[in-house]
């Protein structure tokens, strides 16, 4: 997946809520636009009453394979390769 420049495209931040309402979000980062190949796939959590020290969220079969799709996806849109 590259963009119109040649580079690798980004992808829009996903969204998913689970069951019990954490709240999960799969973005990218790319701290070094310079080109050193820095770029990173985030996955970010929601913060619940009572998470003071770690925060934790339990998926379905369904919410995890949703999950890995998302995670997958926005590994390929950084990837410098482009063929994994």
């Amino acid at each position: 997946m590259t963009a119109s420049g040649g580079g690798p495209a980004r992808r829009a931040r996903d969204v998913m809520r689970t069951t019990c309402g954490r709240e999960l979000t799969v973005n990218t980062l790319q701290p070094d636009p310079g080109g050193h190949h820095a770029d990173r796939v985030v996955l970010g959590t929601s913060l619940n009453r009572g998470d003071l020290e770690r925060c934790w969220a339990g998926l379905t079969v369904e919410e995890a394979r949703q999950l890995a799709g998302m995670l997958l996806a926005h590994a390929e849109a950084v990837d410098p390769a482009g063929d994994r």
